[in-house]
């Protein structure tokens, strides 16, 4: 039987995933590696990345100007729900993270902890505060829903209150999926496409059956 880790380190099913990579000195490592992969590691070694699912923090995107060219302002809140469901997600799954590397086999192959440098209860939430940031899923910056006060489109994708124009991505999505944005997005291009020909064909339809009833204002006499 595989090790397990202890119950009180465990998340509800489905708020979190470990996810471990071999890591080789001075290459990339883009998902556990350190600062989005930009700093290389200084030794060959292994990373466990936990990873929250679900989140109950809710970050920001902003406009800063009327310039269609000026950067937003981004602010993700990284852990900022008030009940604390997402800093004590993480902080337990960095604990199972460093039970899993204590014992056989990986324990054989280690030689020391590069980091977290301490593994006390505090250490580890601190740890997580100054270390938690994205995987590059995020979603929900134009959520689709029916309340315009809380939603930017509509179940057909239209822009609320802008006529002609959709979104169809990744940030439709009310919540984050568990898994992968790729396919999720994908699944809503095919719907999106699909509504957006629909509607555009009606209207054009619609739009020359009333050229074809209109009478020609500028016809040119007939000779007779």
């Amino acid at each position: 039987m595989p090790p397990r880790a202890a119950p009180e380190l465990l998340a509800p099913a489905g708020d979190r995933e470990c996810l471990a990579a071999a890591i080789a000195n001075g290459a990339d490592a883009v998902y556990f590696g350190l600062d989005h992969g930009f700093t290389a590691p200084p030794a060959h070694g292994i990373a466990i990345g936990v990873v929250l699912l679900r989140p109950d923090s809710e970050g920001t995107v902003m406009i800063t100007s009327a310039a269609a060219n000026a950067a937003p302002s981004i602010d993700p809140r990284y852990l900022s729900d008030e009940s604390g469901h997402d800093l004590d997600v993480l902080t337990r799954g960095v604990h199972t993270a460093l039970a899993v590397l204590r014992r056989s086999p990986l324990a054989e192959h280690l030689v020391g902890l590069h980091e977290p440098t301490a593994v006390d209860g505090a250490s580890i939430e601190a740890f997580v505060r100054g270390r938690a940031e994205t995987v590059y899923h995020p979603v929900g910056t134009c959520r689709m829903g029916t309340d315009l006060a809380d939603s930017v489109v509509d179940d057909g994708f239209r822009v609320h209150g802008i006529d002609r124009c959709w979104v169809a991505d990744a940030s439709v999505l009310p919540q984050p999926t568990r898994g992968n944005t790729a396919a999720p997005t994908m699944l809503l291009a095919e719907l999106a496409s699909d509504s957006i020909r629909r509607e555009l064909g009606t209207s054009a339809g619609r739009r020359a059956s009333e050229r074809r009833t209109q009478p020609a204002a500028d016809a040119a006499p007939q000779r007779r």
